[in-house]
């Protein structure tokens, strides 16, 4: 009895399936153009945006770098010039100084003035209105 039950259900599910393979498939009409699904949209245009970099001293170079220090003090300097140099404005002085060797860091200086430099931070000597200290470019 339990094999005819088995082979009743395997037999019926076959024909079961059967049906379901002759049916006519249901088709859907193509969608309208407008209903497409949409191309993805173009990423938003950013407004430019002002440069962020401070702007430098009157009479420095467009390429200084604005360095605030302790006591709210504040100098210019422009790295990198021809001849391995650096143009500093403090205090109303503007002077171009040449490398000195440093064990770390860089430093230009021509005995009365001095600038050193590591990273984004440098301090002054010489120049009026010093101390320079705790400077941070930026």
């Amino acid at each position: 009895m339990k094999q005819t039950t088995v082979l009743l259900a395997i037999g019926l599910g076959g024909l079961t399936l059967a049906a379901c393979a002759g049916a006519p498939r249901q088709t859907l009409p193509p969608a309208p153009a407008s209903a497409a699904s949409p191309s993805p949209a173009k990423p938003a245009q950013r407004p430019a945006l002002p440069s962020a970099r401070p702007q430098a001293a009157p009479g420095a170079r467009s390429d200084a770098i604005l360095y605030r220090c302790a006591g709210g003090k504040r100098f210019t300097a422009a790295w990198g010039l021809e001849g391995d140099k650096v143009q500093v404005n403090a205090g109303g002085v503007s002077r171009t100084l040449p490398h000195l060797p440093s064990a770390s860091g860089a430093r230009y200086g021509d005995g009365t003035y001095q600038i050193w430099g590591k990273g984004e931070a440098a301090m002054l000597e010489g120049f009026p209105g010093g101390p320079y200290t705790s400077c941070v470019a930026g």
